[in-house]
Order: C-alpha cells, then sequence, then structure tokens
C-alpha cells in the first residue's frame, strides 16, 4: 500500500465496476473540487480505479494533470474487486436524516453553497417553512390515526373517491375489479388514472381506455398533453412533452439503468404526485396495485399510510396471488394486453432493465418494438455515461439486447398464460 501522486491519464475505470456516474454528479464533484481541492486518495489496483472513480472523471473533466492515490496493486484481484464493490454498497446504506441536515442550514445567516445540495433539494427539504412548498419525502409513513387499524373495506368507503393508478398492466386491472366485487365501492367513486410514460407499449394508452369502458369506470390520463393546452405540464417538462424530454434525456444522460432510474422518478413518482396535489381539496385515497408476493420487499411493507407527505394511498390487492388476479380478469370477461401471451408482466418493453432473454422474446414476437429499443440504445452512445466509461460497458449492454448472455442462467419457469385468458389487441 503506497500513498502517492500520479498523472490522471495514467488511470482507468476498473472494468468490472457496477457503479455509474451521470453527468450532473461529476459536475457536483467539480464543485466539490473547486472548494474542498483533493482531501480523500482515490484507491487504485493496478492503474485501475477500485474507490473514487467519480472524483477522477471530475478531475479529467477540470482538467487536473495529476492526482493523489492510494495503491494498492500488491493485493489479489479478488481483494481489490470486493472492495469496490463494498465501497460502493457501503456508502449507499448510510441515511441522511433530513430533519437534523434542514437544522444545520437554518443555523447561518447565509445560504451555504454544498456540492449536491441544489435548489429541488433545499425545496424539499422544506427549511424555509413555505407553506406552498410541500416537502417531497420519497418513504412512506402511517397516517398516525383511526386509519391504520381499519379493515381495507371500511378504509374504502370512509373516502369519497378512490383514485386508481392504473398502467394497464393485470394488477391494476385486477384491482380495479377487486375494489369494486369485493370491497363494493361504487363504480360512480371510482376513478382510474393512467400516467403516460414513452418507454410503455405504445399502445397502452388505447388497452388502458379499452378497460375503462368495457368495465363502465371513469379514465384520466396524465402525461403528454401539449404545454399549450394544458400550462401544467410546463412544470413536470418544462417547454417540452414527454416524449420530446425523454430523447432529449437519452442523449445527455443515457438510457435509465438499474443504476440510474430516471424514467421512474420523472415518469412515475414526479406526475403522480403533480396529480395528488390538484386533489388536495377532496376526501380521496389512493388505490395502487402492490402486492407482497413480488418480491420479499414489498412483503415487509405496510398496505396504508402516506407517501411524500403528500398522497393518502392503500394496496387493495396487496394479499392476493397471480392466480387469484388473472382470475378476476377471466371471470369478468376481461381482456388483458396482448403483451401477457409472451410474458409474465407488461412492464416498459424497452426497459434496458429486462434480461437478455426478454430480448429475445421481443425481437421474435414484436420486430418493430424491439428495432426502437435499439435506435434508442444506439442514440443514448454518445452521453457522457458511455464516453467516460470502458468499452466492456457498451458490448454487454448491446449484447444484452442483442439477447446474448455470459451470465449463468438460473432454472428460469418458462411464462405460459392462464388457459382462459383472452387478450386484448387495437383493431
Amino acid at each position: 500500500m503506497e500513498i502517492k501522486k500520479v498523472k490522471v491519464s495514467s488511470l482507468k475505470s476498473h472494468p468490472k465496476n457496477p457503479n455509474q456516474h451521470p453527468e450532473n454528479q461529476v459536475n457536483e464533484l467539480i464543485n466539490s473540487i473547486d472548494q474542498f481541492e483533493q482531501i480523500k486518495n482515490i484507491v487504485v489496483w493496478q492503474n485501475q480505479i477500485i474507490a473514487g472513480n467519480g472524483f477522477w472523471l471530475a478531475s479529467k473533466k477540470k482538467g487536473l494533470k495529476e492526482i493523489s492515490i492510494c495503491d494498492v496493486s500488491d493485493w489479489p484481484e479478488k481483494k481489490a474487486v470486493s472492495f469496490m464493490i463494498a465501497d460502493n454498497r457501503l456508502a449507499e446504506l448510510a441515511i441522511m436524516d433530513n430533519d437534523i441536515l434542514a437544522g444545520i442550514l437554518k443555523e447561518f445567516d447565509e445560504p451555504l453553497k454544498i456540492p449536491g445540495i441544489d435548489d429541488d433539494f433545499l425545496n424539499n427539504l422544506d427549511i424555509n417553512n413555505d407553506e406552498e412548498k410541500e416537502k417531497s419525502d420519497v418513504a412512506t409513513k402511517p397516517f398516525n390515526d383511526e386509519r391504520d387499524k381499519m379493515a381495507m373495506r371500511d378504509l374504502l368507503h370512509s373516502v369519497d373517491l378512490v383514485k386508481i393508478s392504473f398502467s394497464g398492466g393485470k394488477d391494476s386491472a385486477g384491482m380495479a375489479i377487486y375494489i369494486h366485487e369485493h370491497f363494493g365501492i361504487a363504480k360512480e367513486k371510482m376513478l382510474l388514472e393512467h400516467y403516460y410514460n414513452p418507454f410503455e407499449w405504445e399502445d397502452m394508452p388505447a388497452y388502458c381506455r379499452y378497460f375503462a369502458k368495457t368495465f363502465e369506470v371513469e379514465l384520466k390520463e396524465y402525461g403528454n398533453e401539449p404545454p399549450d393546452k394544458e400550462k401544467e405540464k410546463v412544470k413536470i417538462y418544462g417547454k417540452k412533452n414527454a416524449d420530446n424530454f425523454m430523447i432529449d434525456k437519452i442523449k445527455s444522460n443515457g438510457l435509465p439503468s438499474v443504476f440510474q432510474k430516471w424514467c421512474f422518478e420523472r415518469y412515475k413518482h414526479r406526475v403522480f404526485i403533480y396529480v395528488a396535489r390538484r386533489y388536495r381539496e377532496i376526501n380521496y385515497i389512493q388505490a395502487v396495485g402492490m402486492r407482497a408476493a413480488e418480491s420479499p420487499r414489498r412483503a415487509k411493507m405496510d398496505d396504508r399510510g402516506i407517501t411524500r407527505d403528500v398522497e393518502p394511498f392503500c394496496y387493495p390487492i396487496f394479499n392476493l396471488s397471480d392466480e387469484e388476479i388473472f382470475g378476476l380478469a377471466i371471470k369478468n370477461n376481461i381482456k388483458l394486453h396482448h403483451a401477457y401471451k409472451f410474458f409474465g408482466r407488461t412492464g416498459c418493453p424497452v426497459c434496458p432493465m429486462s434480461p437478455a432473454q426478454d430480448f429475445v422474446i421481443l425481437r421474435k414476437e414484436y420486430p418493430e418494438v424491439w428495432d426502437r429499443a435499439l435506435k434508442l440504445f444506439l442514440l443514448s452512445l454518445d452521453c457522457d455515461y458511455y464516453r467516460n466509461t470502458d468499452d466492456n460497458k457498451v458490448k454487454s449492454d448491446f449484447e444484452r439486447f442483442m439477447g446474448v448472455s455470459h451470465v449463468k442462467k438460473s432454472k428460469r419457469i418458462k411464462w405460459i398464460p392462464p388457459q382462459a385468458l383472452e387478450f386484448w389487441k387495437e383493431s
């Protein structure tokens, strides 16, 4: 182990580093260098960075010639890779107490210029106690009143409107049916809400309209209205609609991935919370199709509460199985989206987080959709993420789109849709 200074140009990213560093983070790290210079050494193994990769990218972009490193080239590769993953993961496990942070920031007469703390972050902290600014807290918390202990039926009947987050997938369709049939909520008190997502199946909005018409429930669609027709959309996408925003974002930040789920924040959370604020004067609850069977993590969640300090929500189908959900559609003669012929979930067909096998199916059954996915991937190649990473990352992502996987395949059960299920297809 040796501490020394080396040329920035002599280093490179470790090819197995799973962490990504989007342009906005690199820019914030440049701000950090401007304020504090280099305080911590980056860790290097055989000229490959195993801790401090983002700082190195910022140093390159800033034009620094030298950088201070801790050289651990005498370590075996297994130890170096283990340290690299641990360094990334252990940092993620820390939790910032926003109340304490807000208190610290209030102590100073002048605003502190802290890298990573921008105006949006400060607004979410609500440090100015501005009643017009609502805290945006991703975490959920209990109601802290009698609603926490109500039976789900009583909770749904305690409101004037049940707003249903309707993606068009089996869970949202089954949930709408279940709320009416099992809990006895009148259709007049139900509202389906579809939040447009440019990554979704192109005909998914049409499917949502089919379901609403067939089930005779009102549907509202949000997310891609032209700004000149509905000025509120300017607050979500600037002067663009969702499709144009997506293209610009891909060009600058690259496709969404396991490490940068900007699509989830922009097309789900952002619109979801914005719409919630428009209903603040109405006694309602948001029904979301979350189910415990989907994952061990979800099974530990509460089935109701407040999300982001704005939205009262509940999970009416939390304890239902896949079989029960499909059974509700079959029983009510509801056709499900045609994607269920080939996939166990609809989701976004061009999602780069999908396994290689899904792209094999997509390429065979929906060649025009697969072609769109490939074009979006090619569009992203000039973004900072790919420019600042090694060729192996580009190659592995490309191979996933081509349906090639070098990872040892687990025993995956082939998807077979329920026999009596019928499928909707836009005519």
